[in-house]
């Protein structure tokens, strides 16, 4: 992948993800051997409904989208047709719509303000640290330094104290039998515009891409 580019911050893909959440469907849908179920269930009663939820999923009407439906006329069924992009954001009247974060799904990670939750950063998890077929702590290094140390998830009396860790696919060194093997990319085209700014002062002051941390204005899906 000779123009891959890899992200490192506290976060992960969801500090700076496109907030695209299309509903799967034909050979992407986790029908579970039960195709014909699947639409019947989904999504008022499945995980997809829960996690559209969480993630603040809503779908617009942006602009352009008759132009797309008349051009695409009859390609595909109805339900596969052009449409808003289903997008994980806060809705607004008008303007940006601020994009999901992990934040917004658990507000401690950006306000620091809950006693039982502590957010550490520039530090790698090296290793596991299993018991009895259990992960019960872990092995951390501080980036600046290469301090480590070790954490561990402690029983209180009959609470069974729990480890819930995501590794990152090349860093972390961490291999069980699927991660970091299977790579999951997917090709997208981009484009940029340069602005004169001395010609466009004007329109400068009123563009969206003045808001503030990660934002949308809208997208179209083709499904």
């Amino acid at each position: 992948m000779p123009a891959a580019a890899l992200a490192w911050n506290a976060g992960g893909m969801g500090v700076h993800w496109t907030a695209a959440t299309p509903s799967p469907a034909e050979n992407e849908a986790f029908d579970f051997g039960d195709p014909v179920g699947w639409p019947k269930t989904w999504p008022p009663r499945t995980e997809c409904s829960r996690s559209r939820r969480a993630l603040w999923t809503h779908q617009g009407r942006p602009e352009g989208i008759d132009v797309l439906r008349k051009r695409y006329d009859g390609v595909g069924s109805a339900d596969r047709s052009p449409q808003p992009m289903p997008m994980a954001v806060t809705p607004t009247a008008s303007g940006p719509m601020p994009r999901t974060a992990p934040g917004t799904i658990f507000p401690a990670i950006a306000a620091s303000n809950d006693p039982a939750f502590t957010l550490v950063t520039s530090t790698l998890v090296t290793a596991l640290i299993v018991a009895d077929g259990r992960v019960t702590g872990a092995w951390l290094r501080r980036i600046v330094d290469g301090v480590e140390s070790e954490i561990l998830a402690r029983d209180r009396g009959r609470v069974r104290r729990r480890v819930a860790y995501s590794a990152t696919a090349v860093r972390s060194g961490i291999r069980p039998e699927a991660l970091g093997r299977y790579l999951n990319e997917h090709a997208f085209i981009t484009s940029r515009v340069l602005i004169d700014s001395t010609a466009s002062a004007s329109a400068l002051t009123t563009c969206p891409c003045r808001a503030r941390g990660e934002f949308s204005t809208d997208s179209l899906w083709l499904p």
